[in-house]
């Protein structure tokens, strides 16, 4: 089946995620400073180390269950480390408490990024609206009016021409309500993949508020799942879902990405494809 229709994540997936990061992590740790009322650079180092050290028992977390890899990139990072200098002050202990500041966080710190775009990434994004206008869509977990001031920073009006959806949740493990549209659809996919080379925990396919997005993309483009290409940098957070409705799925890389996420989407034969250079997207059309 031919590809009629693209899907992309941003931050990270065309932009140099560490690079345009480096502001967000520096005020996500003086706002940890600012919770706990004490320097926290000692403590974030330690809990750095514990990571590093295991890196497949730490991650993301939404319910108790990880949701995307610790090391993925720097946001990720900096919500897994901020979780363990809580633990060792005995900080927020309340679930839901602790969830609701490290978001708060986020929100706060990533108005601060900077602009790190990857190469060819304006080159790419042209050559994907002239290929396919009006069915190619950004999808985010960041916030959409952010990410449009970064596409017209990338290239003037740009926001105008590639539709973002932001607020995009794709952490959440939640279901659909058997009335929603794509219900059925959802209710037969796996609620999770295993890959040899993460030992320990499965990947958690069924997230709710993503799959309605993609859902409601698919038919504003009048495509089925397997007409469509969807790439991102974070194969748990990005790819998984998509890839069990049947889509193809392209993974950015970096030096940090994880060996397992490698092997999830080689596993995948002619529907993955992965690497560090932006204009392989343009060969999967």
């Amino acid at each position: 089946m031919s590809i009629r229709c693209v899907i992309l994540d941003f931050d990270g997936t065309f932009t140099d995620v560490d690079a345009e990061a480096e502001p967000f992590v520096e005020a996500y740790r003086k706002d940890l400073a600012d919770l706990l009322g004490r320097d926290v650079d000692e403590a974030w180092e330690e809990a750095y180390a514990v990571v590093a050290r295991s890196p497949h028992e730490y991650g993301w977390k939404e319910g108790g269950r990880i949701v995307a890899p610790a090391l993925a990139d720097s946001y990720i990072l900096s919500t897994v480390l901020g979780r363990l200098v809580l633990d060792r002050f005995g900080v927020a202990k309340d679930e839901s408490l602790r969830s609701e500041i490290l978001q708060l966080f986020y929100k706060r710190g990533y108005p601060k990024t900077k602009h790190a775009f990857r190469p060819h990434a304006i080159d790419v994004i042209d050559a994907l609206l002239a290929k396919l206008p009006e069915r190619v869509f950004v999808v985010t977990n960041s916030n959409p009016d952010t990410v449009r001031g970064k596409l017209d920073v990338l290239s003037p009006g740009l926001s105008q021409r590639l539709p973002v959806e932001g607020n995009a949740r794709k952490f959440l493990l939640e279901s659909l309500d058997p009335t929603e549209a794509g219900a059925e659809v959802f209710s037969s996919l796996p609620a999770e993949r295993r890959v040899e080379t993460l030992p320990g925990r499965p990947i958690l396919v069924k997230r709710g508020f993503y799959f309605r997005i993609l859902w409601s993309l698919l038919a504003r483009a009048g495509v089925t799942p397997d007409e469509c290409l969807v790439c991102g940098d974070i194969y748990e957070l990005d790819l998984a879902l998509p890839e069990a409705m049947g889509a193809s799925v392209h993974l950015m890389t970096r030096p940090s990405t994880p060996g397992y996420e490698r092997d999830a989407v080689r596993e995948l034969g002619s529907r993955g494809a992965l690497g560090d250079d932006l204009r392989g997207i343009l060969e999967r059309i």
